[in-house]
Formats: C-alpha cells, structure tokens, sequence
C-alpha cells in the first residue's frame, strides 16, 4: 500500500467527517426551531380565532405529529431523510409540512402546503430554508401572489391564514 495515498485518504476522510458533523448540527438547530415555532405559531392562531375549525383542526392535527421531535431530528439531520411531521384533512383540506436535508443542490428546508382537495385552487406553499447566511422564507399563494424575507416565526401563522382565506 502506498502511505502517501493512505494519508490522503484519511485527510479526505477526516473533512468529510467534520463536514458531515457541522451540517448534522446546524440540521437538529434548525428542524428543533422550526418545530417548535411551527407548533408555537398553529396553536396561537386557533386561539386567536377559535371559533373556526379548521384551525382548531389544524392545531390538533399538528399535535399529534409533533410529540416527538427529536425523531424529526435523528431522520433529518443524522440521517439527512425527509420528514412529515403533519399532513392534516379538514373539509377537502389538507395542510401538510415537510422537512428535507440539505443536499448538493439545495439547503434545508420545511416546505409547508394548504392543498385544496377540491381542485378550485392551486396549492399555497410556505418554504423555511437555512443555511449559513440565514433564515429566510419564500411563499407562493393560491392567488399566484408570492413573497420572499428573511424568516421571521410570525411569518408562519400569517401564511396559515392568508392561505386558509383564500380557500374556497
């Protein structure tokens, strides 16, 4: 065996391994926040108006997915999967949230959607990216109407319900 090869080897080794350990932090970081604004922001907006029900749906519903985050997090950030952590069906209503690791052509992301099952309406998406630079968020409204900022956890129960109001 060639030793000078075999060093290289284990250099190229070692980076990959400190590489991989920085993305898995910053990954558990962001599914952990994100997680726990997600839950924050969908409960707040059933208080605020709860004599809807799909919010009061969408509240329960995401509930039940998020009891245990820190499988989001083994699946996202160790072993860089996607995840669902909520798809919940209301009245021809699905609200489904995402996590996707970072990969060569893209960074982490949760890509929230309000589908109308019904067909009238195109999907509303609400996508949460993180990288090195930052937190910021695209959306894409029913209506065609989009936005980008920098991420703000406000900006999810606005989205919830600029979306929801525009459903049928």
């Amino acid at each position: 065996m060639d030793d000078q090869k075999t060093t290289e080897m284990m250099l190229k080794e070692a980076q990959r391994d400190i590489e991989y350990r920085q993305r898995q932090a910053f990954a558990a970081q962001f599914v952990r926040s994100i997680h726990a604004d997600f839950r924050r922001e969908v409960d707040a907006l059933h208080e605020r108006a709860p004599q809807l029900n799909l919010f009061r749906e969408w509240s329960a519903g995401t509930r039940g997915y998020t009891e245990f985050p820190e499988a989001l997090v083994e699946q996202v950030a160790i072993l860089e999967s996607d995840a669902t952590f909520g798809n919940v069906s209301f009245q021809k209503t699905v609200l489904s949230t995402r996590f996707y690791p970072a990969s060569r052509t893209s960074t982490i992301r949760l890509v929230v959607t309000v589908h109308d099952k019904t067909g009238v309406l195109a999907d509303s998406h609400l996508t949460i990216l993180g990288d090195s630079v930052g937190m910021r968020a695209e959306i894409c409204y029913a209506n065609a109407a989009t936005a980008a900022a920098p991420y703000d956890s406000k900006l999810i129960s606005r989205f919830l319900f600029e979306a929801a109001s525009q459903l049928p």
